[in-house]
């Protein structure tokens, strides 16, 4: 989608490791008290992490940083 909108990818790579830390802090974060958070709120957010964590072991997603540059 860059390329075709005229940029110029000039770096490229997949962050697996750090897609995996972010949930596992958010995770910690959320912890067996739900972080504070109301019941509720709590419960929705530890199965939203539960359903990330699996797609992230699962190799169905990962993160990825890049640098691109448009030319003038």
């Amino acid at each position: 989608m860059a390329e075709r909108a005229g940029f110029e990818i000039r770096h490229a790579e997949e962050r697996p490791g750090d897609i995996a830390a972010h949930y596992d802090r958010l995770a910690d974060l959320l912890g067996d008290n739900g972080g504070g958070l109301p019941p509720s709120v709590a419960e929705r957010l530890t199965g939203s992490i539960a359903a990330w964590r699996r797609a992230i072991s699962g190799g169905h997603i990962t993160w990825a940083c890049f640098v691109a540059r448009k030319p003038a």
